[in-house]
């Protein structure tokens, strides 16, 4: 079982180790039914089992270790929001590890189980297709809401009328940057659909999304970065410290993103080997997706400034810029280009709302920047991407060693130029 490899530090790890149990209990009652299962999805319970186990192992003691020393590390120093954080980061990992599992849980069961099960086939059409995973992400919402509330029990909720005009004044400006953040980041879908030929979009919808999933890995390195700097940056700091962590930090989200940028975009052949045949013929926009990427970070960088200073409604100044922009880009390059139009519609428009973010923070909260910095390490990634662009003619081996020295000079570079002790950061 599982649970025999669970840590068992003081404190804080039972939520964990109950997380991982009821992992098991679900495959557990999974198994139980395992004489009407398929063979096929019996396998796919095992493999998933597999994976939930080597995960865990990997990743158990880490986890329980920064669960219990970060909050008892915060709470010393002082630091009450940081606590909270932490400990709502602990919760927050338990509660994906339900959804995760629950989720996983039915949609097995409504793909795998009830297809083989006869009297079951009536009241689940199969014909419901996608919808049973709209069902599954529902009912695994629904168990995560009733696992809250013996966190929130004993708290009643109160509204400060004082604080609702001054809420709704800050919030509301970000509820609609964001919401028009969100049609700028899926647009370009409908415009694939609706502009291009009938007989040809959906095929070409498939392979764009292909390279969007691509794209998508240095996504997630921004979503990870959202979440750690978000409640670090608006915590109270002193204005001089904010402004100096603020700029320090952008410069280093950048090296992190170009060095991403280099090895996804140097190495896109292999990393296509994650997808189908037919769907790598969209490979050749993965820079140009990646880069899009990048400036999406940047721009949430740049939104720190008014978030601190309470002038949020410039966010719909700099959302409403990139949304034209993606229409009036697509509208223009779709057309003639196709979907790699599409992808550099994305790339402006990213770049658009990092250009008017950068403009406004200068004339509302001038934040100093490295720029000279941040334009070199920019300009330096390209040129080795197009570099190794350049050299793909040479033979395989030959293409590997030259990319790879691509990266590590690249690397060397920002160790040098940063002054960057590595004896000091072993990895």
């Amino acid at each position: 079982c599982l649970a025999e490899h669970l840590p068992e530090p003081a404190g804080h790890s039972g939520g964990l180790r109950g997380a991982v149990l009821f992992v098991q209990a679900l495959f557990l009652l999974f198994r139980c039914a395992a004489v009407r299962i398929p063979a096929a999805a019996e396998s796919l319970c095992r493999l998933v089992d597999a994976i939930v186990r080597g995960i865990h192992r990997s990743t158990a003691h880490a986890i329980g270790a920064v669960a219990n020393v970060l909050p008892s590390a915060l709470k010393a120093m002082g630091k009450r929001i940081g606590h909270g954080i932490a400990k709502g980061a602990q919760l927050g990992f338990q509660l994906l590890l339900h959804l995760t599992a629950i989720g996983l849980f039915f949609c097995i069961v409504f793909y795998s189980v009830i297809p083989g099960i006869r009297d079951l086939q009536n009241i689940f059409p199969a014909e419901y297709g996608a919808g049973y995973y709209l069902i599954s992400n529902l009912i695994a919402s629904v168990t995560a809401a009733f696992m809250l509330i013996p966190a929130v029990r004993g708290i009643r909720p109160r509204i400060k009328r004082k604080l609702l005009q001054p809420l709704f004044i800050y919030s509301l400006p970000l509820l609609i940057s964001g919401v028009t953040g969100t049609a700028n980041e899926f647009i370009d879908r409908q415009f694939i659909k609706y502009l291009l030929p009938q007989e040809s979009a959906m095929s070409t919808l498939g392979i764009y999304g292909a390279a969007l999933k691509l794209g998508g890995i240095l996504l997630l390195f921004v979503q990870m970065f959202r979440l750690a700097a978000e409640p670090f940056f608006l915590a109270a700091f002193k204005k001089e410290d904010f402004l100096k962590a603020n700029a320090e930090t952008l410069k280093y989200f950048l090296i992190v993103s170009m060095l991403l940028f280099l090895v996804i975009s140097l190495f896109s052949d292999f990393f296509g080997l994650i997808l189908g045949s037919d769907f790598r013929d969209g490979l050749f926009i993965i820079p140009v997706v990646l880069f899009a990427n990048i400036g999406n970070g940047i721009v949430f960088n740049l939104s720190f400034w008014y978030k601190r200073t309470g002038k949020t409604r410039l966010a719909i100044l700099v959302t409403g810029s990139g949304l034209i922009c993606t229409i009036v880009f697509n509208l223009l390059l779709l057309p003639r280009l196709g979907y790699a139009g599409t992808a550099w519609a994305h790339l402006g428009s990213e770049w658009i709302m990092v250009i008017v973010s950068y403009i406004l923070s200068r004339i509302y909260y001038p934040v100093p920047y490295p720029l000279k910095r941040i334009l070199f390490y920019l300009s330096g990634g390209i040129l080795f991407y197009f570099l190794g662009a350049w050299q793909k003619d040479i033979s395989w081996t030959g293409n590997i060693l030259f990319n790879l020295s691509l990266i590590v000079i690249y690397t060397g570079v920002v160790v040098k130029v940063e002054k960057i002790n590595i004896s000091r950061h072993p990895f």
